[in-house]
């Protein structure tokens, strides 16, 4: 039988068009509300949400039929922007980016209005632009609102069929699951040839067939990766028959760790490509965000000193010993630099190292035992709350670390880098991590410099911020520091 994806141009539009009709038919007997339903629901809201930010903007304006007009115009212009597209994934920094579109719109064609009619508009740009910006805000404060809601509401997951070579399938389905920013549920997979499965998750074997399991499993949405049988032109035909049988299509460029911001989708001719933003190692940015660390350093060592001295005078009160401990550790581009904590373990801890190494529970360079014996009574403490670490402020005020980066390692753990692993170096490290507010010593080899790596090539001030915040959640309620 002649494939729907393969098949000759005469029989291609007809054989779509079938295959579409039963789709629709398929899909029409679905006896639970889809989210598709919610994502039509929650466009609605926000298109009044819209009309009432834009009339508590507008209400001080005199004349009572701009008043009225302006919630309207607000909304045409949003959705000229297609800022009310009725998506089943919930919407993010591209809806952002259609707000701002629609603040401009409405500035532009105000004012031109404004110039050549006698209509009760405000007469200067100003004017519109004032209104404009403030009713953008508004519309993006309750867009982030009810996008954070959207995520922790009860309400039925975005079910999708993921499409592709095996191996890149299940890699693709264990990052979804793991997915905390989308609602996704992985409802079936389809493959080209039978191999082994995904657990949890029915198999569909034949690229043919995915239109059809994607409608069996009432699916709101396919994702297709890079695969052999996914030509431009299948995929567009693809597109047809999902398309119209009201199921998304999402093309995955077969990129893992990259933010968002990072990637602009650009067409050359008739070609789609996916632009990805070098990560940002130095520049202006990085020097302002260094300054700024280390200024800020400086503050919370003049509002800790008194910690840092009670803190010093229980170390010496617990064991025999310095209050500091300082260590050799490798920082930005393989610089060695001195470390500064407050001392946790018992003097001489260091040479009972090799007696230790078989009770090592990390798997990977770093060594790390829950039950350390050597740590002392206030060190156990000290760690748990990750005090241990404050001395590093003056690492930090003399440049040679930052607040949020990567933890500094060991030259021993260093020599054991994969090439990979070696861009740990390509920053300076830091007091915290990405690694560190995300799981601390819970969390594998593989995972900690995974994420170690995805904070370096996806660095902004606002991660950072972010990181920091998270850091303080972390400290207070302690888990997987030892």
């Amino acid at each position: 039988m002649t494939s729907i994806l393969h098949a000759p141009p005469r029989f291609r539009i007809g054989r779509a068009g079938a295959v579409a009709a039963a789709l629709r038919k398929r899909l029409s007997q679905r006896s639970t509300v889809s989210s598709r339903v919610h994502a039509h629901r929650a466009t609605a809201s926000v298109m009044c949400l819209d009309a009432l930010a834009a009339a508590l903007v507008v209400a001080p304006h005199a004349d009572p039929r701009f008043v009225l007009a302006f919630p309207l115009m607000w909304v045409v212009a949003v959705g000229v922007a297609r800022g009310y597209e009725a998506r089943v994934v919930v919407p993010g920094r591209e809806d952002a980016r259609r707000v701002v579109r629609a603040g401009l719109g409405i500035t532009v064609t105000g004012a031109a209005l404004a110039a050549v009619t006698a209509a009760p508009l405000p007469a200067s740009t100003t004017d519109w632009l004032v209104l404009a910006t403030a009713t953008a805000g508004l519309a993006l404060a309750h867009r982030g609102v009810e996008r954070c809601w959207r995520l922790r509401a009860a309400e039925p997951r975005t079910r999708v069929v993921v499409a592709g070579r095996a191996g890149e399938v299940r890699h693709v389905v264990d990052e979804l699951r793991s997915s905390t920013r989308r609602r996704l549920d992985v409802v079936g997979v389809c493959v080209p040839k039978a191999r082994r499965g995904v657990d949890g998750v029915e198999v569909t074997v034949g690229l043919d067939n995915l239109p059809q399991a994607a409608a069996e499993r009432h699916a709101d949405a396919v994702i297709v990766l890079p695969c052999r049988g996914f030509t431009p032109w299948a995929i567009r035909r693809l597109g047809w028959q999902l398309g119209e049988a009201g199921i998304e299509l999402f093309v995955a460029p077969g990129l893992f760790d990259v933010d968002g911001g990072r990637t602009t989708v650009l067409a050359a001719g008739d070609v789609a490509m996916v632009h990805v933003r070098a990560p940002e190692l130095d520049g202006p940015r990085r020097a302002a965000a260094d300054l700024m660390s280390r200024l800020a350093a400086l503050l919370l060592v003049l509002v800790l000193s008194p910690l840092l001295v009670l803190l010093a005078f229980l170390v010496r009160l617990d064991s025999a010993g310095p209050a500091f401990y300082r260590q050799v550790r490798i920082g930005k581009h393989g610089r060695p630099f001195t470390i500064w904590k407050f001392r946790t373990m018992e003097t001489g801890a260091d040479a009972r190292l090799p007696e230790l190494y078989s009770y090592n529970e990390s798997d990977g360079p770093l060594f790390k035992i829950r039950q350390d014996p050597r740590v002392t009574r206030v060190g156990r403490w000290l760690r748990r709350y990750s005090l241990d670490e404050l001395p590093q402020l003056f690492n930090v005020v003399l440049g040679s670390m930052t607040l949020v980066g990567p933890r500094p390692a060991l030259p021993s753990e260093v020599e054991q880098y994969e090439d990979d692993v070696r861009r740990r170096l390509a920053v300076k490290p830091g007091i915290t991590g990405l690694w560190q507010v995300s799981g601390r010593a819970d969390l594998t080899w593989a995972q900690g410099t995974r994420l170690d790596l995805r904070y370096i090539d996806n660095w902004s001030l606002l991660l950072d911020l972010r990181i920091l915040a998270r850091t303080l959640r972390t400290v207070v309620r302690p888990a997987g520091a030892y």
